[in-house]
C-alpha cells in the first residue's frame, strides 16, 4: 500500500532516474546493442524505402516495450532479464502494457483537444486571419500542460503493470494525489533533454541522418522516463529506488 504522506523530491527523483537509467544500460549492453542494430536497419530501410520504413518503424516502437519492462523490473524488483518474471507468462503482461500506453494516449488526446479548440474559437472571434507566433505558442503550451496534468498521475499504472502488481486508473490517480507537480515536471523535463539532444544532432547532422538519430535516441528516452515513473512509484510504495552505485552486467 503507498504513503499518501510521502513526498516526491522533483530533482533527486530526477538524478535517480538518470543513475537508473546507467545502470541499466551497463547491465544490459546486449539488449541495447540489439536496440541500436535494429534502429539502424530501420534507419536504412526507411531512406531507401519509405513505405517498408515506415512499417518497420511502427514495429520498432512496439519492441520498446519490453526494453520499458525491463527498466521497471530492475528498478522496483531488482536485477531482471528478459524473461517471464520480467514479461510475463505469455503475451498478458506486454499486451496489457501496450493497452495500457494506448489508453493514457487517448487520455493525451481527448485532454488536447478541449483547449485548442478553445484557444481557437477565441482566436477566430477576434476576426483575424492568421495566428500570430506569440498565440501558437501559447496553444502549444496549455496543450503540453494539458497533455501532462491528464496523464501524469494516471502513469504510474505502468510501473505497477511492469512488476505483475496490476493497480486500477483509479488507483493510480488517487496514489498520485498530492505529487502533481514532481509528476508533471518530471517527464517535461526529461522531453526537454532529449529536445535539446534531437536539435543538436539534427543541426549538426545532414537531413539524411535524422531517423537514424531519432532511432538510437527512442531507446534512451524510453529507459529513462520508465525509470523516472519507476523512482516515483518506489518513492510512494516506499520500496528501494535508489540507484545502485555502480551497474553491474546482467546479460
Amino acid at each position: 500500500m503507498y504513503n499518501p504522506h510521502v513526498k516526491i523530491p522533483l530533482v533527486q527523483s530526477l538524478a535517480w532516474s538518470f543513475q537508473w537509467s546507467a545502470a541499466v544500460v551497463l547491465r544490459h549492453p546486449k539488449v541495447l546493442a540489439i536496440y541500436v542494430g535494429a534502429g539502424v536497419v530501420c534507419a536504412f530501410l526507411w531512406f531507401v524505402a519509405p513505405g517498408v520504413g515506415s512499417i518497420l518503424d511502427f514495429l520498432y516502437t512496439l519492441a520498446l516495450i519490453p526494453l520499458a519492462l525491463l527498466t521497471h523490473n530492475e528498478i522496483l524488483r531488482g536485477p531482471s532479464h528478459l524473461d517471464a518474471q520480467t514479461l510475463g507468462e505469455g503475451y498478458g503482461r506486454v499486451l496489457g502494457y501496450l493497452l495500457d500506453v494506448v489508453v493514457l494516449g487517448v487520455v493525451a488526446a481527448l485532454s488536447a483537444i478541449v483547449p485548442a479548440l478553445l484557444i481557437s474559437l477565441a482566436f477566430m472571434e477576434q476576426s483575424s486571419n492568421y495566428m500570430s507566433t506569440g498565440a501558437a505558442l501559447l496553444l502549444f503550451g496549455v496543450i503540453v500542460v494539458a497533455i501532462i496534468v491528464a496523464t501524469s498521475r494516471l502513469a504510474l499504472r505502468l510501473p505497477a503493470r511492469a512488476i505483475g502488481s496490476l493497480i486500477s486508473w483509479r488507483e493510480a490517480w488517487s496514489m498520485g494525489e498530492g505529487h502533481m507537480l514532481a509528476l508533471c515536471a518530471g517527464p517535461i523535463a526529461i522531453a526537454l533533454v532529449f529536445s535539446v539532444v534531437l536539435g543538436g544532432a539534427y543541426a549538426l547532422l545532414p537531413n539524411s541522418m535524422e531517423a537514424l538519430v531519432s532511432m538510437l535516441v527512442s531507446p534512451a528516452q524510453v529507459i529513462v522516463t520508465c525509470a523516472f515513473l519507476s523512482v516515483a512509484y518506489g518513492q510512494l510504495r516506499q520500496t528501494p529506488a535508489a540507484p545502485p552505485a555502480a551497474g553491474k552486467a546482467a546479460d
